[in-house]
């Protein structure tokens, strides 16, 4: 296959790969938190776990914010 050949299959491979790409429908970017909803809806427990650590872990954040700096 020449040289030429060869570059115009690529290119043809190219444009029917942007023409696919063109007509996908575009899928909004939703929020964080809206990708995580019902993300422990069949599972009490894993949630029940994961709100004790977020607990554990903001209470800890405020302890760290009124212990005083050492300087």
């Amino acid at each position: 296959m020449s040289k030429d050949a060869e570059i115009e299959k690529r290119i043809s491979r190219l444009e029917e790969a942007v023409e696919r790409l063109s007509n996908q429908k575009e899928s909004p970017i939703q929020p964080w938190w809206k990708r995580r909803a019902a993300l422990f809806k069949n599972d009490l427990a894993a949630y029940d776990e994961a709100m004790a650590l977020g607990r554990t872990w903001r209470e800890s954040e405020r302890e760290s914010e009124t212990e005083p700096q050492a300087a």
